[in-house]
């Protein structure tokens, strides 16, 4: 990988980190997907991460629904060159730049290139998916531990 593609692919990757920020910060502040009025928890963004890391799948299809009209509409509000430089990581930007040889192109402009926002979703969730892997929060552990009560599952189980 030469020094033009690392730096592709650095600045893909801290538009995508942007956006999964924007994401998650809006997520935090809503509360309406969350698994019922007696979970333990605080809003959309705990749930999301209690489903990725406790693979517990209430709702995924209608949060999978939500997040990409999130990403959507921050995708929209990037420059152009902020959203080549995604697009051009997905599999689509890599092989529009192989095939019509832009690599060698010295008088490349950015309107010219076909930036689709579907091929860019996957690079999204990828990064808002490392992003609720790793966030802890003591409601996220009660929700997986103790199921909100404070009650080891696996004590109850024993029983």
């Amino acid at each position: 990988m030469n020094i033009a593609d690392r730096l592709s692919l650095y600045w893909s990757r801290q538009v995508a980190i942007g956006i999964a920020d924007e994401t998650k910060s809006f997520l935090e502040e809503q509360k309406d997907l969350t698994s019922g009025d007696d979970t333990c928890l605080e809003n959309n963004w705990e749930e999301y991460c209690v489903q990725v890391q406790g693979e517990e799948s209430i709702a995924w299809g209608a949060y999978m629904d939500h997040i990409e009209s999130l990403f959507k509409g921050f995708f929209d509000e990037l420059q152009r060159e902020q959203q080549f430089t995604l697009w051009l990581e997905s599999e689509d930007g890599q092989d529009w730049y192989w095939e019509e040889n832009k690599r060698a192109s010295d008088d490349f402009e950015y309107n010219e290139a076909p930036i689709y926002f579907e091929a860019c979703v996957e690079i999204l969730m990828s990064a808002l998916h490392d992003k609720a892997i790793n966030f802890k929060s003591d409601n996220i552990t009660n929700y997986i531990e103790y199921n909100c009560d404070g009650i080891d599952m696996d004590d109850e189980e024993e029983e």
